[in-house]
């Protein structure tokens, strides 16, 4: 009789066997394992590592992607600065300042979101006050068509412009409209500027949406403002006020500047996420500066693909152009303008852009 050898240690594997680190705690009755139950559990626990890598690759990959995303975005925006401070005016915050300085230098700055991550639905300016302000310009310029129709004229400008006092279609082919409304956000409203008589008052409900997005809008320009040209933020002034909507099948406008003189500032407010093909605002960096060196074909053209909510703020003197909407989706770009004007100077008012018109308000 041969003397049987002795049971394996713990440290031993037999072959098709994965050993059990604590035998007496394991749920398995069997101190062995098949080879076929043995290859079964070493492909179940391959498949399963295998999910989880992927699973792991996948968020990794969308995680980088979003950020690449945002990256490429923030990118597309000259001189990106983000408003920390949104509750009250306050001229000392470091992101205002930062954003001055950009406007004395460059000439434009972008107001944005953090990163992708940011609570969207809250953005700069919420979404709940960009979605009542679209739907009140939407239902005014809806009005106001249908009293240009009566007039025999065609509302949509294809056939020629036309400018009245509350409705403009300067550009050729049409489909592009801005839609004054009085300033409605605070500072000094009490001079005469043209922006406070757009003719057809607004609708209750409009002056409500409106009153709202332009106090947020005032809440984060004051401070900048204030900083760029060293002012009280109660003696900055408000030169015009309104809407612009770019429909789609638009053309894209020339590049221009919206006045000679220093001492104002347009802010566009998205009302919703921008994309390429909606025909975003292009800028020129640095065109503001009139040094007497002509270099605005030489200077880098920037198109921010802002998201709703977001702002660009830009001197009055530096080129841009509203480029054409070639959506296939039939999504109409709007966008919320305000122009600061320095109180201390004579351009409290732009009878260059906004001159004398008719209105509809007796329609």
């Amino acid at each position: 009789n041969k003397t049987p050898p002795p049971p394996p240690t713990p440290a031993e594997t037999h072959p098709g066997c994965t050993p059990l680190l604590n035998r007496s705690t394991s749920p398995f009755r069997s101190q062995h394992v098949s080879k076929k139950q043995g290859l079964f559990l070493s492909f179940v626990c391959a498949w399963v590592c295998f999910l989880i890598l992927v699973v792991h690759d996948v968020e990794a990959l969308s995680s980088c992607n979003s950020a690449n995303q945002n990256s490429r975005r923030l990118l597309r925006c000259p001189h990106v600065v983000v408003p920390q401070s949104r509750e009250t005016v306050n001229a000392n915050e470091k992101w205002a300042d930062q954003a001055a300085k950009h406007l004395e230098h460059h000439g434009v700055v972008a107001l944005v979101q953090k990163d992708a991550t940011s609570d969207v639905q809250q953005g700069i300016i919420s979404h709940s006050v960009c979605d009542d302000a679209s739907e009140a310009v939407s239902s005014r310029l809806t009005d106001l068509h249908r009293k240009i129709r009566s007039r025999g004229v065609d509302p949509t400008g294809e056939e020629s412009p036309y400018r009245f006092m509350e409705v403009v279609s300067r550009d050729e082919g049409g489909k592009r409209f801005d839609v004054p409304v009085p300033w409605l956000g605070g500072g000094d409203n009490d001079r005469e500027v043209n922006s406070n008589d757009v003719g057809t008052p607004l609708s209750v409900a409009q002056e409500e949406a409106v009153t709202e997005l332009h106090c947020r809008v005032h809440d984060i320009i004051a401070p900048i403002a204030s900083n760029l040209w060293n002012t009280d933020t109660d003696d900055l002034d408000v030169a015009a006020a309104g809407f612009l909507v770019n429909q789609p099948g638009s053309k894209s406008q020339k590049f221009h500047r919206d006045g000679p003189d220093p001492g104002m500032l347009d802010v566009f407010v998205p009302l919703l996420d921008l994309q390429e093909c909606l025909g975003p605002t292009a800028v020129k960096p640095g065109t503001h500066i009139d040094d007497g060196v002509p270099r605005s074909e030489e200077v880098e053209t920037v198109t921010p693909l802002l998201r709703k909510g977001e702002l660009l703020v830009f001197d009055y003197r530096t080129l841009h152009k509203g480029q054409g909407n070639q959506c296939k989706k039939q999504i109409t770009r709007t966008l919320a303008y305000v122009v600061y004007a320095d109180g201390d100077s004579a351009n409290s008012g732009d009878v260059r852009n906004f001159p004398a018109a008719t209105t509809l308000e007796y329609d």
